[in-house]
């Protein structure tokens, strides 16, 4: 299972990023493996708007710094007003900002204004600057998605959802978790759980622009939802695997507030992946502990009765 798992996350990983034309691609994808499997599937569709960036640069003195939008604005940047991007969630001026965890680009948060993401390693040059001038040109397009539904969706005992969307290739968020779940569905009583292998969930033009697919399976199926387990796996093969209610507002934002408290976040903790999040390094190196996450997914199923 490990080896499956694996080539079908590399796979994944290679439509990057998993966002716009390319999330057409990557659900295109989960299907043809799910074809592979025999496993029937439905298909949710829907309509999404997703900003995008023409055009976006950085200069400090007249050099170029590398730079990504991280912005749902248009606009100009003209000072050095620097922050940290992943515990500053709410600001709403014009920024630069950085993750203090990452040794390379990492964007945790979009903003409500023109921003864009550096690396830590180019603060020195745009505090010395004397001159800091950026620009970021926001548009939107509309795109269609989908949640691919696999098993019984009617009265399901567990659903189990998971995004395939993301930023750069994305092995641990989320690629692992679609792969793994995949290769649990041929092994699982379908008639018992449902297996939701959902788009848009990084991205939308709606205020809280995260979790948008989710909340479009939450639209259509909420009756079921309520009655059923629900659990949602995100982000796990690096660190020690945890079943959570915390962070459901950062990985599972719906409508109704009592749906995400009565939902299980498989995961691992923040602080073993936030050094890595939405960005490039996010790659099959870092994924440590792929073992203990794939057993521990297989336990979570084994003991909701689940495993055929």
């Amino acid at each position: 299972m490990k080896q499956d798992v694996i080539e079908k996350a590399e796979q994944l990983c290679e439509l990057s990023p998993r966002m716009w034309e390319k999330e057409a691609e990557a659900a295109e994808k989960i299907r043809e493996f799910l074809d592979e499997k025999g496993l029937e599937y439905r298909r949710q569709r829907y309509s999404v708007v997703y900003p995008t960036f023409p055009e976006y640069w950085l200069e400090a003195d007249g050099e170029r710094i590398e730079c990504l939008p991280s912005g749902l604005r248009s606009g100009k940047i003209e000072d050095k007003k620097v922050i940290d991007n992943w515990n500053v969630s709410s600001f709403g001026e014009a920024n630069i900002n950085f993750n203090p965890y990452s040794e390379g680009l990492s964007k945790p948060t979009f903003y409500d204004a023109p921003a864009l993401t550096v690396s830590r390693e180019d603060l020195q040059k745009i505090f010395e600057a004397e001159e800091v001038e950026g620009k970021l040109v926001v548009e939107e397009e509309e795109f269609e998605s989908e949640n691919i539904i696999v098993g019984n969706v009617e009265d399901p005992e567990y659903i189990f959802q998971t995004h395939y969307d993301s930023w750069w290739g994305g092995f641990l968020d989320n690629a692992f978790a679609v792969a793994a779940l995949i290769e649990l569905a041929g092994k699982t009583d379908l008639e018992k759980a449902c297996i939701v292998f959902t788009g848009s969930e990084e991205f939308s033009d709606e205020k809280q622009y995260w979790c948008y697919g989710y909340r479009r399976f939450e639209e259509r199926y909420s009756e079921v939802m309520e009655e059923a387990e629900l659990a949602v796996v995100d982000t796990l093969g690096l660190g020690e695997p945890i079943a959570t209610d915390k962070f459901m507002e950062e990985a599972f934002l719906l409508e109704d507030e009592k749906l995400m408290e009565k939902a299980d976040l498989l995961t691992t903790h923040p602080r073993n992946w936030r050094s890595i999040y939405h960005s490039p390094l996010d790659t099959r190196e870092k994924a440590e502990d792929i073992d203990e996450a794939l057993k521990f997914l297989e336990g979570y199923f084994d003991e909701g009765g689940l495993i055929k």
